[in-house]
């Protein structure tokens, strides 16, 4: 497998390609670019922070993110971070795909096709956790293995195993139709940022999760490394700052969809979070 840079932007000459990544003494730091395919990242141990079209999603142990084509992209990381990146162009699973610049094109395929009416297509990162985190990790050794092999049957190996990769991470970024959810999970962190423009309390949520409010807040914490109202508030900002990017709202328009009902906390938190007022951020 080949990987170029030039100038902002990596290509890639192969159709599929994975590199184990490893920074034992120095922070992983990889400027803003640009690529020519589709890149799914998976942490194997430590933190870091991807930042995809401007969005900062922090990374641990078991998360994964995908990039897709054309999307900016800057990582920033603790030492001993150890990760996974997997190459790959749309066509690599079928080389009739209409759009081979876009990752969620796969889901015109009739292998596929459950999955298309089901997928929030913005969701870009997913957690695994307990045995589908060992059962995937233990696909991504073997899927190294092959790329690697000259054994008959090492492509058809890669092939099988990607195409199970795409299946556990459209799994997770599936809309969940209830609002109920069994613990601390993605799907219940999905449906916090899909509501973030209401109002939310703590008693809500643990509502939908049978749990009292203390043990709810413990396990959220461990979960997320936040707190419940640390969360909110950040998701809350971060949504802002999106919208300030591609939106014409007004900062007080934006300050009300996501939630905020005074406006000076509005402009305080977001400085505290961006590091820098609203109007300064839609001015750079």
């Amino acid at each position: 497998m080949s990987i170029i840079r030039k100038n902002d932007t990596i290509y890639m000459t192969d159709e599929i390609g994975m590199t184990f990544c490893s920074v034992p003494s120095s922070r992983v730091n990889y400027s803003e670019h640009y690529h020519d395919f589709v890149e799914f990242v998976y942490i194997l141990k430590g933190k870091c922070i991807h930042t995809v079209d401007g969005i900062a999603y922090p990374l641990r142990h078991g998360d994964m993110i995908i990039v897709n084509y054309e999307q900016s992209h800057e990582i920033t990381g603790d030492t001993d971070t150890e990760y996974v990146n997997i190459y790959m162009k749309p066509e690599y699973v079928d080389t009739a795909l209409s759009d081979k610049e876009n990752a969620f094109a796969l889901l015109n395929l009739k292998e596929f096709g459950e999955f298309k009416e089901i997928i929030d297509t913005d969701r870009c990162r997913v957690s695994f956790n307990g045995a589908e985190r060992d059962r995937l990790e233990s696909l991504l050794y073997i899927m190294n293995d092959n790329l690697e092999s000259t054994l008959p049957g090492a492509s058809l190996a890669v092939r099988s195993v990607i195409n199970l990769l795409l299946i556990m991470f459209f799994r997770k970024t599936a809309v969940s139709f209830g609002e109920t959810f069994d613990g601390i999970s993605d799907s219940l962190l999905a449906y916090i940022k899909s509501h973030l423009g209401e109002k939310l309390t703590l008693s809500d949520i643990t509502e939908k999760c049978s749990y009292n409010k203390s043990y709810f807040s413990r396990l959220f914490k461990e979960y997320t490394g936040l707190t419940f109202t640390e969360y909110l508030k950040k998701e809350r900002i971060l949504k802002a700052a999106h919208l300030l990017s591609v939106s014409s709202l007004t900062a007080d328009a934006i300050c009300t969809a996501v939630g905020y009902t005074n406006r000076t906390k509005f402009f305080r938190d977001f400085k505290d979070i961006i590091g820098t007022t609203p109007i300064k951020y839609r001015k750079k």
